[in-house]
This record gives structure tokens, sequence and C-alpha cells, in this order.
């Protein structure tokens, strides 16, 4: 969010959560699987699927407030030391309101002083808009 079109400053992703988790769990581990270590690739799994899903529950917000608020442009932050990320920035140009939402699977993980603070970072970018600070947890869907 709010990077320029010519700018570096972007993150692809794949957008399939089939493939997104073949590419995440599956394909760098072929050889486990070739060896008949099902247990070893289970294991990597369970220890890295928490993070994993929170990406996951970031897309699934993202997708849902695109649906279902008044929203023309929606993403997340970060400034270029990848430091200050704002999970989900979404924005209605026409009415000039914007949320600013960090998600996380556990709600008592979320702060909501530390997210101000990192509103804060964005508020040059955010001045023309009347902004909302919002927290989803899986609870919220």
């Amino acid at each position: 969010m709010f990077s320029k079109p010519e700018s570096r400053n972007t993150r692809w992703s794949i957008s399939d959560n089939y493939l997104r988790f073949w590419f995440r769990f599956i394909f760098p581990n072929q050889l486990l699987i070739e060896m008949s270590r099902h247990e070893l690739l289970r294991e990597y799994i369970e220890k890295n699927y928490e993070q994993y899903s929170g990406l996951l529950l970031e897309q699934y917000f993202r997708e849902k407030l695109a649906q279902s608020e008044r929203i023309t442009d929606v993403g997340s932050y970060w400034n270029n030391k990848g430091e200050n990320e704002i999970d989900l920035i979404a924005l209605n140009r026409l009415d000039k309101t914007a949320i600013v939402a960090e998600v996380k699977r556990n709600s008592k993980k979320i702060s909501i002083a530390q997210l101000e603070a990192k509103a804060r970072a964005v508020a040059k970018d955010l001045a023309k808009y009347k902004t909302e600070l919002k927290a989803f947890s899986i609870k919220d869907m």
C-alpha cells in the first residue's frame, strides 16, 4: 500500500491456496517424500504451520473487507527496511475512510497501542482519510 508503481518495494504472492501450501511445504521437502520420511515432513509442517496460517488469515480478512465494506483499495504496508509492518490497510477513496488493522491468530496477542504507533508511520499517507483502527483474529471469522 502507498508504493509507487515503479517502486521495487512490492511483494508478490501466490493466491491459490493449494499451490501456496505446496510451494511452502511440499516442494522444498521432496527428498523427505522420496525417502518415505513422512513423519519428518509432518513434523516440519506442524512446526511451521502457525506462521503460514497467520499469513492466510491476513489474506482472508483482506478479501472479507473487500467484499463486505465500501473498499476501493486493500493491502498491507511495510517500510523499506522491512520494519513497521501493518497487516491490513483498507481505503475508500470516495468516502475518504480508512481501516488500519492488526491480524493475529490469537486475539490476546493484539495490541491496539502498537497498532496506533504503526499507523503513525503512515500518517502522512492517511492524512486525508478518517482512520479506524481494528483488530482481527480467528474469533472474527
